[in-house]
């Protein structure tokens, strides 16, 4: 499977099959450009990318053979766009500048989650009429679980490290994983739930 970043970590930690190079030099192409060509030939077996807007821009849906796409990708389940600045030089900014700045950043961020809503809900249909032979399928409540442990316990490890950089990840996931519990509840009580019953592996035990 192409994959990168702490997702690869992971699912090479677990018992999912990944592609396993004899060394280093074997190591295959993983770039955006080679996907659809490694899928064609045999290299990769599966592929993970964005989602269907993006997806169909690579091309991929036309990949000989393909014939699943899977949901959700639990190892990135959104992408958001840092803004890195200098702490010091951020500090000598005049506080209107500061305000100007962070402005910018949160209307980019609206606009880009706007537009990529409306590409992927657009892009899917598309997919789904021109192209039924592709099977659109939802993993299993099973490997959702192992990912979940999977993930819980490699990200739990990483933070272990004693580099600093291991300080500064276990101090912002410790806030990250205190959020996402807190607002879980909130959220099996107000996202989508005005269409659909949410699947049992979605509920807290207890709250319905």
């Amino acid at each position: 499977m192409r994959i990168v970043g702490f997702g690869e970590d992971i699912l090479q930690n677990s018992e999912f099959k990944l592609y396993q190079p004899l060394d280093s030099a074997s190591e295959p192409d993983k770039s955006a450009d080679k996907i659809k060509e490694n899928l064609e030939n045999g290299t990769f077996e599966a592929a993970e990318w964005i989602g269907p807007h993006d997806d169909m821009q690579l091309g991929l849906h036309e990949a000989r053979d393909i014939k699943f796409y899977y949901y959700p990708g639990w190892w990135e389940p959104s992408t958001t766009f840092d803004v890195q600045v200098n702490k010091d030089r951020w500090e000598r900014l005049d506080k209107k500048y500061q305000y100007i700045f962070k402005a910018a950043c949160y209307q980019t961020h609206l606009e880009i989650l706007a537009e990529y809503n409306e590409k992927n809900s657009k892009v899917l249909q598309k997919l789904k009429i021109n192209h039924p032979n592709i099977e659109i399928l939802r993993f299993t409540p099973e490997i959702m679980d192992a990912a979940k442990t999977a993930t819980d316990n490699y990200l739990e490890k990483w933070g272990q490290g004693r580099e600093s950089y291991h300080k500064v990840f276990r101090n912002v996931y410790r806030d990250w994983k205190k959020f996402k519990e807190d607002i879980r509840e909130w959220s099996n009580h107000s996202n989508y739930t005005q269409f659909y019953q949410l699947p049992p592996e979605f509920l807290i035990p207890g709250i319905s």
